[in-house]
């Protein structure tokens, strides 16, 4: 898959998990709502990529980067990483997310873009948040990590300020 069909598959999972239509998000970027159909439209022959201040426009008027809207033009992500650091092999990882090895394979290759349904469905067989999954998973601490998300949403604030002072005067208190 070429880039700007990457680029271009990775906005449309990303349109179709949002609250906007394509006509809504033109209108709240300020772009002609024919520029946006025919990148978007699904029959035919569409648009294959957007200018470069079209897609900042667009990036800006929802308030992501242009990677998180778009893609990386990268297709670098850590899903190998992270299946190796659970000692799985592609086919258990393939069972866990319903799929096959060959997609396992697609999606670590950067051959499938990490959209943000593709995104979801890793998370979900790693239990963790998709953010976690565009880092290195050795790059935090995993059981850490894992006993923060287990705190309900509500009573994040206070860990997060137990944490503080806990690093501001260690066990000496």
């Amino acid at each position: 898959m070429q880039l700007a069909e990457r680029r271009r598959a990775h906005f449309l999972d990303w349109l179709d998990t949002s609250d906007w239509n394509a006509k809504s998000l033109a209108e709240h970027a300020g772009i002609p709502y024919t520029t946006l159909h025919s990148y978007t439209k699904s029959s035919g022959s569409p648009t294959r990529s957007l200018r470069g201040d079209t897609e900042a426009q667009l990036a800006s008027a929802v308030g992501l980067r242009i990677e998180d809207l778009f893609g990386s033009p990268s297709p670098t992500n850590f899903i190998r990483p992270w299946r190796l650091s659970r000692f799985w092999t592609e086919a258990e990882l393939a069972e866990k997310i319903g799929s096959d090895e060959a997609y396992v394979r697609g999606v670590e290759a950067g051959e499938i873009p990490l959209s943000p349904k593709v995104l979801a469905r890793f998370a979900d067989a790693f239990g963790v948040g998709q953010g976690r999954l565009r880092t290195d998973p050795d790059d935090v601490n995993v059981e850490a990590a894992e006993l923060f998300s287990d705190i309900a949403p509500e009573d994040r604030p206070r860990a997060l300020e137990m944490l503080r002072v806990f690093k501001r005067t260690g066990t000496d208190g």
